[in-house]
């Protein structure tokens, strides 16, 4: 029996109903009946569906499944399903040209799912089977849990990754860890946040100091969170409308402007900000980020805005209205360390500003700057991904390779035994073997996530933030383990496979990540 994989996890699937369009190349190849199994993760139910195939198949049951267009039968394996990025187009190309007879097909579901399709060799009669099964995920923490931060029901630090246990019915697809917090956002658009809530930073009313399971933000319930950052103790988030979203400390301004208030001396006067309020109500947010005490957003125009404290506190008067950043145009990425910036643009042009007492702008100096200027060191490469942690920036280049530059203490860009300070970008020489998709940066540690899954950190040990089993500092990459137990139906099943990270996301003392199992078959 010949196999092909299809890994559907972008692919746009809803509970509802299931279409099947039996035009399988040419019509003497059609198979004769299929059995479609679904395995739900979340609700550990098998639904099974016996369908006798004619030229016009529709059935309506308790699912939506809408198959690629399988052109290739002679060769007897399936290789449109093969590539993700062109099963995801070819789901595209079916949803719009059957939009009309499939109920909400533009829906998400909050699940990823990996398609497993069997054919036998092509004879008359011959049975075709299709097994959808769900590409199971788990959100993994470890390092300090003082706060409460690492969402697993108690206070202690982990040296090695633990399961986040109360997200496990959930489809999570990023996570963000901030200096004593922590959020994640589901698919479906749903926010979840725990640890340290003294100022409103969980996004609603302090209970207790610190929360140590991850609980809903239902202020935000009726909008669809798709991307979240978290500050020294405020929070931004925006849904996928473009609305933008601010909670926790607001001393400086960085939850935005809200109605004037003074004390008695006629000094302004601002409160915490406990439930979610809007912010930058003029502007259509696509990314934001958030600073030790100041907020940037980049706009669908390509255009960066930013308001709070930029500065450490005392540097500069705050500013809580949005203000455009000058000179930056058709900005693709930004991202925020504790008091400094970066802008990449479409044209590959990365831009630093703020801050930069240990060379974390990269410009050469030590210089502070209050205007973006070009970032040396990077010319002629094609830059994929940015990340700047508490005193250091990282770029990622399209062949998955790693340059890091700022402070340098405990190790934290990666260049083994030397600790010292980089004030212009330098290859991580020690990550040159590994395909790198994206990198991390937190107070004092980093990791590398890499293509086939894999995580390696560097940096600060202590409290296990680096989750190899030691609390030991150190400069060299070191790969973190995932030795988590497959999940439940894997088990029963019988099937075997590994974890694989997905995304990794470091704050000031520990570390989140989403993972994957990925099945052997």
């Amino acid at each position: 029996m010949n196999k092909g994989i299809l890994n559907g996890g972008d692919a746009h699937l809803r509970l509802g109903y299931l279409l099947m369009l039996s035009k399988f190349g040419s019509e003497k190849y059609c198979p004769h009946e299929a059995i479609v199994i679904w395995q739900c993760f979340k609700y550990l139910r098998i639904l099974m569906f016996e369908l006798n195939c004619s030229a016009n198949l529709r059935c309506e049951g308790a699912l939506l499944l809408v198959l690629a267009l399988l052109k290739d039968f002679e060769s007897g394996e399936f290789y449109s399903l093969i590539s993700h990025s062109l099963s995801c187009r070819a789901y595209r190309k079916l949803i719009d040209a059957n939009y009309d007879r499939v109920p909400g097909a533009h829906t998400p579901l909050p699940f990823h799912f990996t398609f497993a399709v069997y054919s036998s060799h092509l004879i008359p009669n011959c049975h075709f089977s299709l097994c959808l099964m769900p590409t199971d995920t788990a959100v993994i923490a470890w390092g300090s849990g003082e706060d409460g931060q690492l969402g697993l029901g108690n206070d202690d630090e982990k040296e090695w990754v633990c399961q986040v246990q109360a997200l496990q019915r959930y489809s999570v697809s990023s996570v963000v860890a901030g200096s004593r917090n922590s959020l994640a956002i589901c698919e479906d658009g749903k926010l979840f946040t725990w640890g340290w809530n003294q100022r409103g930073t969980l996004g609603h009313p302090p209970e207790s100091k610190t929360e140590n399971v991850p609980s809903r933000v239902k202020a935000l319930a009726n909008v669809k969170i798709v991307q979240a950052a978290i500050g020294g103790w405020h929070c931004l988030a925006v849904d996928d409308q473009g609305r933008a979203y601010a909670w926790g400390g607001n001393e400086y301004g960085q939850c935005g402007e809200e109605l004037e208030r003074k004390d008695d001396t006629g000094r302004p006067l601002r409160r915490d900000i406990v439930i979610p309020q809007r912010c930058a109500p003029k502007l259509s947010v696509q990314q934001v980020a958030a600073g030790g005490t100041h907020s940037v957003v980049l706009t669908h125009e390509g255009h960066v805005w930013t308001w709070g404290q930029p500065w450490p506190p005392g540097d500069i008067k705050q500013i809580s209205t949005p203000v455009r950043v000058q000179g930056l145009e058709r900005v693709q990425l930004i991202a925020v360390g504790a008091f400094h910036n970066l802008a990449l643009e479409e044209d590959g042009t990365l831009w630093a500003w703020g801050n930069n007492e240990y060379g974390q702008l990269g410009t050469g100096d030590t210089q502070p700057r209050s205007q973006p200027i070009p970032v040396q060191g990077l010319e002629g490469l094609t830059l994929v991904d940015i990340a700047a942690g508490g005193w250091h920036s990282t770029a990622l280049t399209d062949e998955g390779e790693v340059y890091s530059w700022g402070r340098g203490e405990h190790g934290r860009l990666g260049f083994g035994d030397d600790k010292s300070s980089k004030m212009v970008p330098q290859k991580v020489q020690l990550l040159i073997d590994e395909d790198i998709v994206q990198m991390s940066c937190g107070g004092t540690h980093s990791v590398a996530l890499t293509r086939d899954g894999s995580m390696f950190s560097f940096g600060r040990g202590d409290h296990g933030r680096l989750g190899y089993g030691r609390k030991a500092t150190t400069g060299h990459p070191m790969e973190v383990p995932i030795n988590l137990p497959p999940p439940k139906g894997v088990v029963e099943g019988g099937g075997e496979g590994r974890w694989r990270a997905k995304l990794v996301a470091c704050g000031g003392r520990h570390t989140l990540a989403v993972v994957e199992w990925q099945s052997d078959i």
